[in-house]
């Protein structure tokens, strides 16, 4: 049996590098939450409509999502911080979501340089960060690609979802 070349052609990735604190929570939750005594959803600090909005995102571009938020410290290790991480799979999941990885932690916890090394070697076609923190995004070279989210007002919104999109779908 003969196989074209293009038989193992991998087809190249949208990705999503996820940050949660400020992205899909915000102030406005933690306000919501303390006024109407509302639960956390699932058992963790995200917003239903934060994740609506990444849902949709994640519809339009078919992209996968790459936890590159401090949150990757809870997601699939062992320890006392394990429930955190699979709540944050339940939530994702509830949405028809997953995070297929993590970027990893490097010795100086700049995240433009976790981000620059999960990519290498991999074939993406096009990525987004969501992120409320400047780590030199685009001294780095990100720049456009970053998305700034704002905690106190309500992290991931309509507007930048589709500002996420257009990127995505560049």
């Amino acid at each position: 049996m003969a196989f074209g070349k293009r038989w193992f052609r991998k087809k190249a990735d949208r990705i999503i590098f996820l940050d949660i604190d400020g992205v899909l929570n915000s102030m406005d939750l933690f306000d919501k939450m303390e006024e109407k005594k509302i639960e956390p959803f699932m058992g963790i600090d995200v917003d239903e409509d934060n994740l609506k909005h990444l849902k949709f995102i994640v519809e339009q571009t078919g992209a996968k999502i790459v936890l590159s938020s401090s949150w990757r410290h809870a997601w699939h290790e062992k320890g006392p911080m394990m429930t955190i991480g699979k709540a944050l799979d339940q939530a994702m999941a509830s949405y028809g979501m997953k995070i297929i990885s993590k970027t990893k932690h490097l010795h100086k916890g700049n995240r433009s340089l976790e981000v620059i090394d999960w990519m290498r070697g991999k074939h993406i076609q096009s990525f987004v960060i969501l992120d409320d923190t400047d780590y030199d995004w685009v001294e780095y070279g990100l720049g456009e690609h970053w998305v700034r989210t704002d905690f106190m007002e309500g992290g991931l919104n309509r507007e930048l979802a589709l500002k996420a999109v257009n990127i995505l779908n560049q």
